[in-house]
């Protein structure tokens, strides 16, 4: 009899368990790499199912390690009882909760003055309240000034990548600069990354306008939404799911409005639950990713391998499960040098 469809599904799942085990393990040898290497060369299933296992299982250790808190809050709490001969005072407790809601008032008001900066360090993401309710995440090795009047809400990011989820205020619009770059929105949420030389924006909530520090009184107006190109600096109007580069520099190069699909989105947002998630990316790309979460210094030796693809999802600073990845394929060498340095080269075919 013919094993059915569902009982080859089932075998390749327990398979990809197991190999998923002894990856987390970290105990591969030589021998083991070679073996996986073949296993997932047989079946494109296979390559599918260690990913989706590997997705579960990243989910699921999210979970996990809310439940150590969780527990301890329960724990510490105690119900307050009061004694049958305890005597009561309204006035008393009417007057502190005045006083609280006063101080509480004065200490979160919307229109409450802050002045400073926020930074993290490589490895380290934080997430900021803001005095109005927006929220600021830092990703890694990332460092804003923040700016709040009551007549405006100002934000430089100096450095990295930050998500902004903007409380809405019509008279006060959210502005995220980035040298002679603006973000503008009412409320919205939307990502900011900022390289050397170049500033990417994408929008997962409502709409931004891009715009440059043109002098007060400039007359722009906005461009459509969809997808297409314009010269900069003329202002660019950015719906939920699209993004664009462009040049920090005032030039004028043109930019490229791209749509993004949901699972890109959530690969640019997967840093906020301490993954980083590659499907079809350029290895240089991946490699500048994890060199700037961990701090690591990975180099690609021979320039045909930075343009390989390469999918895989991996825990934040969990360096060593990506090099075990790459050492799986047959066309790369993994070489270990001094410090933290590793050599990254084509590995020479085999004669057959």
């Amino acid at each position: 009899m013919t094993p059915s469809p569902a009982y080859h599904s089932e075998v390749i799942r327990t398979e990809a368990c197991a190999w998923f085990a002894q990856l987390e393990s970290g105990n591969l040898d030589t021998a083991d790499i070679e073996a996986l290497r073949e296993w997932l060369a047989r079946s494109p299933r296979h390559v599918r199912e260690l990913k989706r296992i590997a997705r579960v299982s990243a989910d699921l250790n999210i979970l996990t390690s809310l439940a150590q808190p969780l527990q301890q809050a329960a724990s510490s709490w105690r119900p307050i009882v009061r004694g049958p001969h305890q005597r009561r005072w309204p006035w008393a407790f009417a007057a502190l909760a005045v006083i609280a809601t006063v101080l509480f008032m004065l200490r979160w008001s919307p229109d409450a003055q802050l002045n400073q900066s926020l930074v993290t360090a490589i490895g380290q993401y934080e997430e900021y309240v803001m005095p109005d309710g927006s929220v600021i995440a830092l990703n890694t090795g990332s460092k804003v000034d923040v700016n709040f009047t009551p007549a405006r809400r100002e934000v430089s990011l100096l450095s990295g990548e930050a998500l902004f989820t903007v409380a809405k205020d019509r008279d006060r619009p959210f502005v995220v600069t980035i040298g002679h770059r603006r973000v503008e929105a009412v409320g919205t949420a939307f990502v900011v990354r900022r390289s050397q030389n170049e500033v990417e924006v994408a929008v997962t909530e409502g709409e931004v306008l891009l715009s440059t520090s043109e002098p007060e009184g400039s007359s722009f107006s906005a461009l459509s939404q969809s997808p297409g190109r314009t010269a900069a600096p003329r202002p660019v109007l950015l719906g939920q799911g699209q993004s664009l580069r462009m040049p920090i520099a005032l030039v004028g190069d043109t930019v490229e409005i791209r749509s993004m699909s949901e699972s890109e989105l959530r690969r640019k947002l997967a840093w906020r639950e301490g993954l980083l998630d590659f499907e079809r990316t350029p290895l240089h790309q991946v490699v500048v990713e994890v060199n700037r979460h961990t701090g690591r210094n990975i180099v690609i030796q021979d320039a045909a391998l930075k343009a390989m693809k390469f999918d895989g999802l991996f825990r934040v600073g969990e360096t060593e499960k990506l090099l075990q990845a790459l050492a799986i394929r047959s066309d790369i060498d993994v070489q270990y040098l001094e410090g933290d340095t590793v050599l990254l080269s084509q590995r020479a075919s085999e004669p057959k």
